[in-house]
Parts: C-alpha cells; structure tokens; sequence
C-alpha cells in the first residue's frame, strides 16, 4: 500500500502479501485508521490517497480519503438507511482498476 498526497508519496517497499478480495478491506481500514489520526491532531487532509500494486507493479486499487467516509454536516437532516453507522461498508466510489 502507498500513501499519495499528489505531490508527495510514502512507499511501502516491503509491502504485504493478501488475496485481491481482501485488498479493499484492508485498504479501507487503513485509510480510516490514518483520518483517526488526523482527527487527533486536529486536522484532516483529504488530499491522500492509497494505492495498491500487484507484485508487477501494477495499480490494482486505489481509494481516496475522502471516500473512507461519509462526511454529514451539522445542518443536515438524518437520512434513515445512510450506513452511516456501519463502519464496515465500503463506500461507493472505491476503485478496482482494471477488475
């Protein structure tokens, strides 16, 4: 998994060995786990991507920040089956590429 700003990128060389079913999982997980720590600095950068490659070096999946959460502001009204509290949705705009 690599962590991409579009100006920066923090690599992971070693990388992690996982089946393609569970990528998006994981991705998401992660993804959620670096805004956690946003949150608690007080800040969160929505500019940050994660991308997956395969061991070809090939982009296989990518997911966005902003599309590990669902963001509702104060003045919105609540919308009864909006998943908002399932954490473990995926959300709608995640990417496989090429699948």
């Amino acid at each position: 998994m690599h962590l991409r700003d579009g100006v920066d990128t923090v690599l992971d060389p070693d990388g992690i060995e996982m089946a393609i079913e569970a990528v998006p999982g994981a991705v998401l997980s992660a993804a959620r786990d670096c805004i956690a720590g946003d949150v608690n600095n007080g800040v969160i950068d929505f500019r940050y991507r994660i991308e997956v490659k395969n061991e070809a070096g090939e982009l296989v999946y990518t997911l966005r920040f902003v599309d590990a959460v669902r963001i509702f502001p104060e003045n919105a009204e609540h919308e009864v089956g909006t998943g908002a509290t399932d954490s473990n949705a995926e959300p709608e705009a995640c990417q496989v590429v090429g699948g």
